[in-house]
């Protein structure tokens, strides 16, 4: 597995595992280890043996923003479960430069029978 980079930014490539936790109530209802750093890829497939082994598919699937990826999502929704997924960029909505800035999508206004957005210049 790529560790991040030392302090000369030398790559490091050492051992490591990214263990999965699945949690119910304060109870451990399932576990994993992937070889993927990055949790964003292990969601879905954490989340098919889960199933398989509980014989249950819970309503809903809560995470942190290390998994948030339109995969996840899609799947989410094919399965028929409700995502409650922290966005990543979650922290830069609350501050006011981010509110502020007419360049971003999520301040622009959004006409959904053209499916157009507008910034606040009035370019589309």
């Amino acid at each position: 597995m790529h560790i991040k980079d030392d302090y000369v930014k030398n790559v490091q490539l050492k051992p490591g595992y990214n263990v999965q936790i699945g949690v119910d109530s304060e109870y451990i209802v399932s576990a994993d280890i992937f070889q993927d750093r990055n949790d964003v890829w292990t969601l879905v497939p954490f989340l098919k043996p889960m199933e398989e082994k509980l014989k249950f598919r819970y309503p809903s699937v809560t995470t942190d923003s290390g998994y948030e990826s339109e995969e996840g999502y899609r799947y989410l929704r094919e399965q028929k479960q409700k995502p409650y997924i922290k966005p990543q960029t979650y922290e830069k909505w609350k501050k006011r430069s981010f509110k502020q800035d007419i360049s971003k999508r999520k301040n622009m206004g959004y006409d959904e029978t053209r499916d157009i957005y507008t910034c606040d210049a009035g370019k589309k």
